[in-house]
């Protein structure tokens, strides 16, 4: 794939810069929009720019551990969830009192969708034998597609991820991209929604789509004591 004339942290930093003018603050749903409109060709997730405003704040303490390379070009302050300032306006204000332990639940269901992504790519056997890798967030004329593959048979295989409960949307947006392809590509294609869970209106939904099936992932914890002895 081509690689795009900017990176998301170049994109995230121009949105962020314009829209945090005058100490305003903004949402990620705000830097989405302002990136998708001055740069419609953009090949980039949604989440990669939710990830990377998370990563670019300086008070999420999770930042440094998790993307170690982004926090340290953090210039951004987390306000609650996904609105933020620019750190600058916010240093004024507060000085050294600013809270360091801002912490959200929504930052491990976005980092749980993502490392789903990244197992499922490398490891597509673990949902169905012969499966084939075609492209990661496969950007198509209606929208992305989390995982783009093909089966044994030389079917396409569109994959639809959610890191908790799938809902009505989320079978919606699947079955938006199969149609897309039955109208467009000289391919049969055939969609799989892996998730946590299902809705109940998607379990019986899904009885009368056979080119629909649900996956569900588990996520196996594990715990180990750390001797403090020392020999």
């Amino acid at each position: 794939m081509t690689r795009y004339f900017k990176t998301v942290y170049e994109l995230v930093y121009e949105a962020a810069h314009e829209l945090g003018k005058n100490c305003n603050e903004f949402t990620d749903v705000d830097v989405i929009r302002f990136v998708r409109n001055k740069y419609p060709d953009c090949p980039f997730s949604d989440n990669s720019f939710r990830m990377h405003l998370l990563g670019l704040s300086k008070n999420n303490p999770s930042a440094e551990k998790m993307w170690p390379n982004l926090h340290k070009k953090a210039f951004l302050y987390r306000v609650k969830g996904y609105r933020f300032k620019l750190w600058d306006c916010v240093e004024k204000q507060v000085g050294e009192e600013l809270d360091m332990a801002v912490e959200e639940p929504v930052r491990v269901s976005l980092t749980l969708e993502h490392d789903l992504e990244e197992f499922l790519s490398r490891n597509l056997g673990a949902v169905e034998e012969g499966l084939k890798l075609v492209e990661r967030q496969k950007q198509i004329p209606i929208g992305r597609i989390d995982i783009l593959a093909e089966d044994k048979n030389g079917n396409l295989v569109v994959m639809e991820l959610k890191a908790g409960l799938a809902d009505e949307k989320s079978l919606t947006q699947l079955l938006s991209y199969l149609s897309y392809f039955k109208d467009n590509v000289d391919k049969n294609a055939r969609g799989l929604l892996i998730a946590n869970d299902f809705s109940i209106k998607v379990k019986y939904a899904v009885k009368l789509v056979p080119d629909v099936k649900l996956i569900k992932y588990k996520v196996k914890f594990e715990f180990e004591e750390i001797s403090t002895n020392q020999e």
